[in-house]
């Protein structure tokens, strides 16, 4: 929330009369470019991966520079928070569930740093508890790439991570075991349709591989 700093409200004591904080850190009083008189009250709360990108892409304000270290996007999710509430960030990630990302620049450069962000935090995916069929049906059905966008074991751990992080391993598991009764659940992309599940196989037999070739350089 915004709030202004007054003799009764000293940075130390904020919010006053609000109770304990349940999760996250203690609320922190950040002062911002209106001056040292008001700023937002900083309280970390459990986010979704899809909601905090969704508060960073719908913002008009932010720019490429001000995403630039996981700092700054932690700051920005915080702050977007604040100043607009739960309610408005849970729907501008049910607007941005609703709508075709692939070609806005935009958005994947806030899943990129969402993503990136929660790597250097050290937040767990869970993604390499999966197996091998368990990430190709990940990709088969909630990927909403192209071929073209999963070229590399790069790319292709980045967006598992990324499905790992939105949707829960124990979700992804789900998945591959529904796909066998259900396969006309895959996501295929509408002129890659027959070759889509065979190319996710290989995109991830591919970053397996490359993982065993890292580990074996390093060893």
């Amino acid at each position: 929330m915004l709030l202004e700093r007054t003799s009764a409200r000293p940075s130390e004591a904020i919010p006053a009369g609000g109770g304990p904080v349940a999760v996250g850190e203690p609320p922190v009083f950040e002062p911002n470019e209106f001056g040292p008189d008001l700023g937002f009250l900083r309280v970390p709360v459990p986010l979704s991966f899809d909601v905090m990108v969704a508060v960073l892409a719908d913002s008009h304000a932010l720019t490429r520079e001000d995403l630039e270290t996981p700092a700054d996007v932690r700051w920005e999710v915080e702050f977007h928070v604040a100043a607009y509430g739960l309610f408005a960030a849970h729907k501008a990630a049910g607007k941005l569930a609703d709508t075709n990302v692939i070609g806005d620049d935009w958005v994947m450069l806030c899943r990129r740093a969402v993503l990136d962000m929660l790597i250097a935090e050290g937040v767990s995916s869970g993604v390499d508890e999966l197996t091998a069929d368990e990430m190709a049906a990940a990709l088969m059905v909630h990927s909403d790439l192209y071929a073209e966008h999963l070229s590399t074991p790069v790319d292709v751990r980045r967006e598992l991570t990324r499905l790992a992080y939105s949707y829960g391993v124990d979700a992804l598991r789900r998945t591959a075991a529904s796909l066998a009764v259900e396969p006309y659940r895959v996501l295929a992309p509408a002129f890659d349709a027959e070759a889509w599940p065979a190319f996710c196989r290989r995109a991830v037999a591919g970053m397996l591989a490359a993982d065993i070739r890292a580990l074996a350089g390093v060893r």
